[in-house]
């Protein structure tokens, strides 16, 4: 019995055909869109975007019209892209209100991955940046009232 359970798992093995589905989207893409949304330290806190490829390509930061940085990205190797909010218009600082021209847009010639940090002192905020052709049309936010901080605290959800 033991041989026959091995003979006809070797045959489905080598002569078995087995598709397999899989996730159809990645974090790979040419057009990416980031919010600069408000961070407990304000205008002292910065943003660095990190992006990488498995190929060389060129790359383009731009907000409201205004590129903030260009250049290449050397296939393997992360390029950071340091965002200040004194020199760009791109902070997020109210709520309940449409800022206009602040959204951050990152753009390639091939696809690349974005990662996005928002860091000051001790405190760091990141994401990983989904391209626009991954997103939707609809989207839940999740949060939960903040009982044990002194000071008002809130949500916080950004669209671009």
């Amino acid at each position: 019995m033991k041989n026959k359970f091995l003979l006809a798992a070797l045959v489905l093995f080598f002569f078995g055909k087995i598709v397999a589905f899989a996730q159809s989207t990645s974090n790979k893409g040419t057009d990416f869109w980031i919010g600069y949304a408000g961070h407990i330290d304000g205008l002292v806190s910065r943003m660095t975007l990190f992006l990488s490829s498995d190929v060389n390509t060129t790359y383009q930061v731009t907000s409201g019209g205004s590129v903030i940085a260009s250049g290449n990205i050397i296939a393997n190797v992360v390029t950071p892209v340091f965002i200040n909010p004194n020199q760009h218009n791109v902070y997020i600082a109210t709520s309940d209100v449409k800022e206009l021209n602040k959204g951050i847009n990152v753009t390639s010639a091939e696809p690349i991955s974005v990662y996005c940090v928002i860091s000051n002192n001790a405190r760091t905020g990141s994401t990983l940046v989904l391209p626009t052709s991954t997103l939707e049309q609809e989207y839940y936010v999740f949060s939960q009232q903040n009982e044990n901080n002194n000071a008002a605290a809130f949500s916080e959800f950004t669209i671009v």
